[in-house]
């Protein structure tokens, strides 16, 4: 069983080395990643005999529920844009 469930909360607006906004990275890029390379082991597991079988729980919580009155506010010097490899990048604007 994986359960995507590390998350940040309240921390202040930064960049990861790589460009992306650091909750974002950790609270969805890193879920995404980790699943990512899971994937063989867990298509593997299965197909293996009955009685095995794979399961992901993404908890989520009322967090999302307090954002500020005019929405979530993003690092205004950046904004989250598709790559067309289809790989998240964060660009200034």
């Amino acid at each position: 069983m994986f359960i995507a469930n590390a998350g940040t909360m309240a921390s202040p607006a930064a960049l990861t080395a790589d460009g992306s906004e650091v909750q974002f990275d950790v609270d969805y890029l890193g879920h995404a990643g980790i699943l990512h390379l899971l994937r063989p082991i867990m298509l593997r597991t299965a197909n293996l005999p009955a009685g095995d079988d794979v399961r992901v729980a993404m908890p989520s919580s009322f967090g999302h529920t307090m954002h500020p009155p005019g929405g979530i506010e993003l690092i205004s010097s950046a904004c989250l844009a598709l790559a067309p490899n289809g790989s998240a990048t964060v660009s200034a604007s």
